[in-house]
Order: structure tokens, then C-alpha cells, then sequence
């Protein structure tokens, strides 16, 4: 079910302090990989600038099919990428063939199989029980060696992943923290019980690592050669621990339950779940009316555990009442994590998208543009701005769409008071991605262009003035070309003085 973010607080770091070796952990030692990264960071604000090079490191471990994995954010917006295994000088250069930054895991191999040999690779294990001591290894900052140490498991829960807002299962560990592991494996028993992940900021000996259900939830995706990411369901739903509501709602005293509150148009439940519905099961498993259900003894989890368990176009069955009578209802998990929201949540391995015309750049308003405004954006940034942050599309994959600047130039002036502002239509036609625009740019060369924002205000743009103009203003603001990678410019627009 959807629900509105909270912020956890959490910063990527990698954890754990040096501990002693012992012979247990000579032959997963081998699998053990450092992964250097050189990355592009770019300037969501300023979308035509080029950005900034950055260089980073993480862990990793060797699994089946020559591959390496490791942590998405490890390898986000990477332009060139090196592994070294355990105890060599050598360093390979590797590419990225998957990424799931809904779950912040990345695959990588390495075309020189020399690399791989001699190495055993590492299987996984079932969910770890609360308790269990786990080892974990990497390569932390201040020293180039590996890192080996112990932790217990405390919790098992979803927690927010700081890589795409996204929130899914996690492990806690209580364990020492120091920065740079990301990606390094946590073994029990010799086989992987998840990958370290994050941290909790501000608090002491916390750690978090991505357990096998998530990776393996990933690596099945990817079966079929593409990734679909995880399903939404569609649906808002509302606690039921007040008993004078169950009893309202024809429950009982006995009666468990969460009631629908709300089905996003167009979305897998649309027309099968009824607002007012009362959901008491999702694939047999009965839900409690504090929206949980139990996984295990002893461990229970959000009931949407069970809807993002399943791959995109599976079907989940859900148990309701509905006018006193229980029925079972198939839904069809169509609607991928974040193609509802108005503001997309974090976005990686691209450029930042924009089209400019007659020095009006326009700009899709994501969680990324906003982040421009510093880390406690959600504080600094307009509010009008939040107010879409917060908003579903009616609309799967439709966007807010933004003038984010007015370059200078004669035939713009006094247009620059409405930065900022929502792009409701071009020419008339309703604005749902900034394709649109592009597309409606493209579509008669001899067409002015009028748009109309949020607020009631116009911008007018003449074609003849912007063909004459554009090569200075673009010379004078640095832009190499009027739009980001994958919104073309037509070739008559092209050859356009």
C-alpha cells in the first residue's frame, strides 16, 4: 500500500571496525572485492552545465555467473568503473550489467575472467532469525586492507532505503560504524545474509544491510534480461486499531483488518478494490488491523511486504469484505515503484533532462532538482514545490514539468519572475512530460510558442527571434546544446540560424 514518506535520517556509510581473522574466513576471503568508482555528478539546477568527477570506493563479493555485487549507490552515474580482488595489487576494469536502485544493489563483471579464477563463489542464505551473530566484510576508509567483523542482527523490519525513498525490508545490526563498505557482504555460516547498506545518522553502533528476499527478488527480476523493479498495488489504506471503527465496519470483536482508504486511478486496483473495502488477507496471509502480518514467530512485517514480493505483472490475491460478504479478488501488479508520483524520487545513471527554447529551459521538477536547494530541501525549497512532492498523478508516468530558468536575452525580458513555476500547457496542449514539449517544439517549425503556467501567467516565444538569438544565448551561458540527451532536435530546427 502507498503511504507518505517519513525521513529516516539515514546517510550511506558502510560499516564495521578491523577484528582479527581467524581460519573460518580464509576461503570467503577470496571472494572479497574492493570497487573503485569514478563518477559523474551532475547539476540538477543548472541542467545544461556539465558535471562534476568524483571518485569513490566500496566492497563487493563474487557470486555466481562471474558477476560481482555490490551497492547501486556504489556505482551510481559511474563513467568508469575498477574491481581487485582479496590479497592482488591488480586492478580490473569492470562494467555495470544491472542496477536496481529501488533496492540500492548493482551486478558488475569483469571481461578478463582471469579475475575470477580460482574463486569459489559465495551462495545465499534464508533470512537470518534475530539474535544471530553475522560477519560482515569490506573495506572501510582508513586503511586498504580488509575489514572483518561481527554483528548481531536486532531487527528485521522495512526501513527506508536512502537510494530510492523506497521502503523494503531491512536488517539492523548492532555494530560499529565507520564509512566506506558499502556493498560488502554479510555471511552466516559462509553464505550471504544480505549486503551492507546504510546507517542510521546520529545514533551509534546501527547499521542496516539488504537481506537475501530483496537480492534475490533483484536477481530474479533479471531473469528474463530486463529490469522491472518493484510492483505498487495502488491503494491508501488506514490502520484499524480502533475498536469502535472495527465495530463500525461490521468487524467484531474479533475482526482484523485496514481498510481502503483510497485506489489511485489507473492503477492495478482501480475498478477491482472499492474504497471502503476492508482488506483481512493478502495471498492467504491475514493482516492485523495495525497493517501487519506475520512473517514468521515472533516476526511480523508491513502487509505490503507481500504485494513488492512479487515481480512486476504478477498477480497478488486479496481477501476483503465488502457489504458484510468476504471475497477474494485478483489484482494484476502493472504499476511500477514511483511511475504515480508527480515528482519522481531519485534518479541516476542520466543526465539531467531539459529542453530550452528562446532562453526559457524547461525541466522535469524531481526529487533531484530539489535536492539543489541542499540536503534539508524539504525546508528550503518553494512550497509550492512541495506541494507537488507530495502528489500522485492521475496518470501513470506523468510528470510536473517546470521553467526552471530565463537565460538573458531582449527576447525574454520579464519572464524571469516566473521561475520555478509548473508548466500546466504549450500551444494549447496539456503538458504531461517535458517530451510534450519537445514533441510540440518539433511539430511545426514555423509555430510560436506560447505557455501557459501555473498561477495564470504567459510566456510568449517568438520562432524567428529564438532561431536568431539562439547561438547567443547558448555561447553566452555555456550550453553546448538546447536540450539533454534523448529530446532531439529536429534537423530543420538544427540548421536554423
Amino acid at each position: 500500500m502507498l503511504s507518505r514518506s517519513i525521513a529516516c535520517f539515514m546517510v550511506f556509510i558502510s560499516f564495521f571496525a578491523f577484528v582479527g581473522v581467524s581460519e573460518s574466513h580464509a576461503d570467503v576471503r577470496e571472494a572479497m572485492v574492493k570497487v573503485f568508482t569514478t563518477t559523474n555528478e551532475y547539476n540538477f539546477l543548472y541542467p545544461w552545465q556539465g558535471g562534476t568527477t568524483e571518485k569513490l570506493t566500496g566492497s563487493g563479493a563474487i557470486i555466481s555467473g562471474s558477476r560481482v555485487l555490490t551497492n547501486a549507490h556504489v556505482v551510481a552515474n559511474q563513467t568508469f568503473i575498477q574491481v581487485q580482488r582479496h590479497g592482488s595489487p591488480q586492478k580490473y576494469t569492470a562494467k555495470l550489467i544491472a542496477v536496481s536502485h529501488d533496492a540500492d544493489l548493482a551486478l558488475l563483471t569483469v571481461d578478463d575472467l582471469e579475475f575470477f579464477e580460482g574463486v569459489k563463489p559465495l551462495e545465499f542464505s534464508k533470512l537470518p532469525d534475530l539474535k544471530d551473530n553475522v560477519t560482515v566484510y569490506g573495506y572501510p576508509t582508513g586503511g586498504e586492507s580488509l575489514s572483518i567483523t561481527a554483528g548481531v542482527v536486532s531487527r528485521i523490519e522495512e526501513v527506508e532505503y536512502v537510494q530510492s525513498k523506497l521502503d523494503l525490508l531491512g536488517i539492523q545490526l548492532d555494530a560499529a560504524i565507520n564509512s566506506g563498505n558499502s556493498g560488502g557482504p554479510a555471511l552466516l555460516d559462509g553464505k550471504i545474509v544480505g549486503v551492507a547498506m546504510q546507517g542510521l545518522d546520529g545514533a551509534e553502533n546501527i547499521g542496516y544491510i539488504i537481506p537475501t528476499p530483496i537480492i534475490s527478488h533483484f536477481l530474479k527480476d533479471l531473469e528474463d534480461g530486463n529490469y522491472d523493479g518493484f510492483p505498487e498495488n495502488g491503494m491508501y489504506v488506514q490502520n484499524l486499531d480502533n475498536p469502535g471503527l472495527r465495530k463500525y465496519l461490521g468487524l467484531g470483536e474479533d475482526g482484523t483488518g485496514i481498510l481502503v482508504a483510497r485506489v489511485l486511478a489507473d492503477s492495478p486496483s482501480d475498478g477491482i478494490i472499492r474504497p471502503g473495502d476492508v482488506l483481512i488477507a493478502v495471498d492467504g496471509h491475514k493482516i492485523s488491523s495495525n497493517n501487519s502480518i506475520e512473517l514468521r514467530k515472533g516476526l511480523r512485517v508491513n502487509s505490503d511486504y507481500f504485494t513488492k514480493k512479487h515481480q512486476v505483472g504478477e498477480t497478488v490475491i486479496f481477501t476483503v469484505i465488502r457489504d458484510h460478504q468476504e471475497i477474494d479478488l485478483s489484482v494484476q501488479l502493472t504499476l511500477k515503484w514511483g511511475d504515480h508520483r508527480l515528482v519522481k524520487f531519485p534518479q541516476y545513471d542520466r543526465s539531467p533532462p531539459y529542453v530550452m527554447f528562446g532562453g526559457a529551459v524547461f525541466t522535469s521538477l524531481s526529487s533531484d532538482y530539489m535536492k539543489g536547494y541542499g540536503d534539508n530541501f524539504r525546508a528550503e525549497a518553494p512550497l509550492y514545490f512541495l506541494r507537488y512532492y507530495f502528489s500522485d498523478s492521475a496518470v501513470a508516468g506523468e510528470e510536473a514539468v517546470i521553467l526552471s530558468d530565463v537565460l538573458t536575452s531582449r527576447m525574454n525580458v520579464g519572464y524571469g519572475d516566473y521561475e520555478g513555476l509548473r508548466v500546466l500547457t504549450v500551444n494549447n496542449q496539456q503538458i504531461k512530460s517535458l517530451s510534450d514539449i519537445a514533441s510540440i517544439i518539433d511539430s511545426d517549425l514555423r509555430q510560436d510558442i506560447i505557455v501557459q503556467l501555473e498561477k495564470g501567467y504567459i510566456v510568449y516565444l517568438n520562432r524567428e527571434d529564438h532561431n536568431g538569438l539562439k547561438s547567443e544565448i547558448m555561447k553566452r551561458h555555456g550550453m553546448a546544446s538546447e536540450r539533454s540527451v534523448g529530446f532531439n532536435v529536429s534537423k530543420e530546427s538544427v540548421g536554423s540560424k
